[in-house]
């Protein structure tokens, strides 16, 4: 791509991000209530993206518990039983990344 094209890329990038952060205070306007299915989606959507997230990262693991497989299980296990635990959460990915270190 020439100059241009970039120029162009960057301004319908930066123009799409501008629409969608304005679109829910156009939308809402000047209500002070937000409506009860913008709180639903606010509430469920977080834990459904995280959910997701993770399933898309244990994905290739393998399934027969050999070598590599079961190795990657233990490590999302006690990560997440660190996550549970810890209420500080830059000490918690301190830690986590600390223990990804010691385990690679």
């Amino acid at each position: 791509m020439n100059e241009k094209m970039t120029l162009i890329a960057i301004l319908v990038a930066a123009a799409c991000t501008l629409l969608m952060r304005a679109l829910p205070f156009t939308l809402l306007g000047r209500k002070r209530e937000v409506p009860k299915k913008i709180r639903y989606l606010g509430r469920i959507l977080p834990s459904a993206i995280m959910a997701v997230l993770v399933i898309y990262c244990v994905r290739d693991i393998a399934t027969d518990f050999s070598g590599k497989g079961i190795r990657e299980i233990i490590a999302a296990s006690y990560l997440k039983i660190l996550n549970f635990l810890c209420t500080c959460p830059i000490k918690c990915n301190i830690m986590m990344q600390a223990s990804k270190w010691y385990m690679m």
